[in-house]
């Protein structure tokens, strides 16, 4: 069943990023931990036909560009342990 529904896992770390997008297929990425870069790759990859469900791992200052430029993009985003 194809959904309009993504679910994007964010593992934060101090230099990188490791995303998985999960919806009809698997994808996995790996960008700087930079806000240029992140804007860059939410701009590219989330569409406004599908809800965007993003959480990312709380390891404190290193989330705190992801945290940032987040409202910016129309998604629900969730830190979690």
């Amino acid at each position: 069943m194809k959904t309009n529904s993504k679910f994007i896992g964010i593992d934060v770390s101090k230099k990188t990023l490791d995303i998985c997008i999960l919806s009809d297929r698997k994808e996995f990425f790996k960008i700087d931990n930079t806000s240029q870069s992140i804007e860059e790759f939410f701009t590219g990859n989330l569409s406004k036909k599908t809800t965007h469900y993003v959480c990312i791992e709380n390891t404190g200052k290193y989330g705190w560009a992801l945290m940032k430029l987040m409202p910016e993009f129309n998604c629900l985003f969730y830190v979690v342990n």
